[in-house]
């Protein structure tokens, strides 16, 4: 019995984990391919995504939807009227560095 309760203690700890860092979206990516329908992609994919914008392009309908992967890559996938155009990584900003230097005045005092 106490060897059952190990490997059930080990597996809900893999579990969990999986749970904290999100899937890894490496594996799903190469399965992708140009062409395919959103819904395809999603199921390669998973739900863990949201829609980053949707506008219109002369080529048709674009709609970008942001796949996120709290500790490994997140995928951008862009899709033009339903089938998927466009995906690579997604590379956040880096903070802007500005040189801020401060200037006193001379007084006339």
């Amino acid at each position: 019995m106490g060897k059952y309760a190990f490997i059930l203690s080990i597996s809900l700890l893999f579990a969990s984990c999986a749970a904290v860092y999100g899937p890894n979206l490496e594996k799903e990516v190469q399965r992708l391919d140009l062409g395919m329908t959103k819904q395809e992609t999603i199921n390669i994919m998973g739900k863990n995504y949201f829609v980053e914008s949707v506008s219109q392009v002369e080529e048709g309908k674009l709609e970008v939807l942001f796949f996120r992967s709290t500790y490994y890559p997140s995928y951008l996938l862009y899709f033009i009227d339903g089938n998927l155009s466009e995906f690579h990584r997604y590379i956040p900003p880096t903070p802007y560095q500005q040189d801020v230097r401060i200037i006193k005045e001379k007084s006339d005092d």
